[in-house]
This record gives C-alpha cells, sequence and structure tokens, in this order.
C-alpha cells in the first residue's frame, strides 16, 4: 500500500517555480530521502507534505486520502525540524513528549520512546524507523546520510524528481549526467556509441563494452561514467596520462589524471604528481548514458 503519493504537485513563488509537477510514491513502512543540491525543491515537497505550504496546483494523498487542503495539525503526518528547531537542552523524549502531551497521548505511551540528544538523532532514524514500521521521508544534501539510511532515494534538481531509485541502482546506473556527477565521484568521460551488442551492451569509441541506458542507438553522443574504484593503474592499461593530483579518500588512495582528448579520470591507486601512467577501467563496472548538450550547459 501507498503511504504517501503526490500528483503534478507544483508550487511556485511569483515567476519562481521552486517545485515542478512532481510526482512521487512512498510504500508503507519504508524510508525515503529527498536528496539534492541547495535550491532543489526538497524542502518545499517536504513541507507541501506537512502541510505547513499550500501547492500551487496539484495533488497530495496520504493512506489513499487526499489532504491537499487539509491544514496541518489535520494530516496524519508528524514533522521534525533540523536541530535548531529543537530544544538543545532536552533528550529525544521530553522534546517528542512536548507534542505527545499536547496530542493527550498516556505517559506510558510517551515513555516508551527512546531516549537522546537532538545532535544523536539522525544516527538513531533508520532505527526508530524500522522498530516503529512508519513511513519516513527525510530531507538532506548528505549523499554518505542518505545513501546508509535509505530504502530509495529520490535525486533532485530544479525542482523536479531526476531519479528515484535504490540507493545502490542511483549510484550503480544514474539516469543522467547530473545525477551521476552528484551522486558519490566519477568520471564522466565523453565518447560514442559504436555498436549494440546483446543484453544491454555497447561498445564505446574508446574501446571499451559496457552496460548502458536503455534506448541508446549506434551514432549517438554519449557519456561514460567510470567510478574511482572501478579504474585502477595497469602496465596495459587502455588509457595514458599525467598524474595531476593524488588524495587519500574513503579510506583509498586516489589520483586525478589528464588522459589526452579526454579529460581528467579519477582513478585507484599510488602515483606522484607528474607521473605518467596507465589506467585500465572495469567495464563491468562502468555505465553509458546518452550524451545531452542542453543538460550540460544547465
Amino acid at each position: 500500500m501507498t503511504a504517501l503519493a503526490t500528483h503534478a504537485l507544483t508550487r511556485r513563488f511569483g515567476s519562481l517555480t521552486a517545485l515542478d509537477s512532481v510526482d512521487l510514491e512512498v510504500p508503507e513502512a519504508s524510508f525515503t530521502v529527498l536528496l539534492g543540491p541547495s535550491g532543489c525543491g526538497k524542502t518545499t515537497l517536504l513541507r507541501l507534505v506537512a502541510g505547513i505550504d499550500r501547492p500551487t496546483s496539484g495533488r497530495i494523498e496520504i493512506a489513499g486520502r487526499d489532504v491537499t487542503r487539509l491544514p496541518s495539525h489535520r494530516r496524519p503526518v508528524n514533522t521534525v525540524f533540523q536541530s535548531y528547531a529543537l530544544f538543545p537542552h532536552l533528550d529525544v523524549r521530553e522534546n517528542i513528549a512536548f507534542a505527545l502531551r499536547e496530542a493527550r497521548w498516556k505517559r506510558s505511551a510517551i515513555d516508551q520512546r527512546a531516549t537522546a540528544r537532538p545532535s544523536q538523532l539522525s544516527g538513531e532514524l533508520r532505527a526508530m524507523q524500522l522498530a516503529s514500521e512508519t513511513s519516513f521521508v527525510h530531507v538532506t544534501h548528505n549523499q554518505e546520510e542518505a545513501f546508509a539510511i535509505a530504502d530509495r532515494v529520490a535525486c533532485m534538481r530544479d525542482g523536479r524528481i531526476e531519479q528515484l531509485a535504490e540507493p545502490e541502482e542511483l549510484y550503480r546506473r544514474p539516469v543522467s549526467r547530473f545525477v551521476a556527477g552528484f551522486v558519490g565521484r566519477a568520471s564522466l568521460l565523453r565518447t560514442t556509441v559504436e555498436r549494440a551488442l546483446a543484453d544491454g551492451r555497447y561498445e564505446t569509441g574508446l574501446g571499451i563494452e559496457t552496460m548502458g541506458a536503455p534506448g541508446l542507438r549506434v551514432g549517438d553522443p554519449a557519456v561514460l561514467v567510470a567510478r574511482p574504484e572501478h579504474v585502477s593503474l595497469a602496465a596495459d592499461g587502455e588509457l595514458g596520462g599525467e598524474v595531476v593530483s593524488t588524495s587519500f579518500v574513503g579510506g583509498r588512495n586516489e589520483i586525478r589524471v589528464e588522459v589526452e582528448d579526454i579529460g581528467s579520470v579519477l582513478a585507484t591507486g599510488r602515483a606522484a604528481r607528474r607521473d605518467h601512467v596507465r589506467l585500465a577501467i572495469n567495464p563491468e563496472r562502468c555505465w553509458l548514458l546518452r550524451y545531452e548538450q542542453e543538460e550540460e550547459n544547465r
């Protein structure tokens, strides 16, 4: 059953469209995270669902009931704001108790809630959701947090949901250059589709055969998405270039290599700046997208 659904939900502020015809379904007992850069519309969407703001157009349903015009206090939702909207000197029990007492909860039910300081709240959210079997919609721009706690992540941009998927799907098979570049670290390498192979695989102009998005055609300009952990140093690697920077990221050594006619490539391995190296790309872990000029210009 669907706990929450929005249909063509739109919010405009004068000439600014903060939310642009958003369709979203949140299953029962699930944890959905709205992820995106500042100004993408994630907080506006949450405010509309909570009833704190009203949509310009569109519809909001909770458990199949149209609540679009209901005030927030008549909706079966609870909204937890960021830490500055909580009482910092109280633990979670006392912060929650304030609202629950107003809702005339019994003392015994209130006392069953967990105790923690507000600064610890985000680390306990997943455990709370699983224990309560309640549907959560969480807003963040922190990718690590989103991937750690979510069943599904809605990656937002310019007031729209660019992709809604499980975290691994979002990371491994992004639907656009924006999602590929925003979620995690990646090299986005310009290429072309040379040949369509079986089972959704394509041969690229880089000489790499890999999986790709449906609908790619021979001759299409394309983008190969290669994550740093899938590119390594190899004497017989297909790409060669000069190391321009090194860093220690997420427990591994990363290098940035400038490859002629391709650009900057992130790889895993140890090398010094100005070293000339060769790189091998794991084709089984890459992903091919159609190159859209207008998307690059946005």
